[in-house]
């Protein structure tokens, strides 16, 4: 009978594991999304600066006369052809 390759056994181990080690596995993956928290922290301080930046555009374009938004709405488009 032949035996069992190393990298199957090494599998199955883990599977095993996997079964028994539950709580273990659960508490772990809870582990990982808690160390995600920094940089979703840093991610939603930079969006959230980005959009108030981009109100603040928008707020700046309300005020001009519709005029010098349409050229620069032209100009814009101009830019983008490019």
């Amino acid at each position: 009978m032949s035996e069992t390759p190393p990298l199957r056994r090494l599998m199955a181990a883990k599977e095993v594991l996997a079964v028994a080690d539950e709580p273990t596995a659960r508490i772990a993956r809870l582990f990982d999304l808690v160390w995600l928290e920094p940089a979703v922290i840093r991610n939603l301080a930079m969006s959230m600066a980005k959009l108030e930046e981009i109100q603040d555009a928008k707020v700046q374009l309300a005020a001009l006369p519709q005029v010098e938004r349409r050229a620069g709405m032209v100009r814009r488009l101009e830019v983008l052809d490019q």
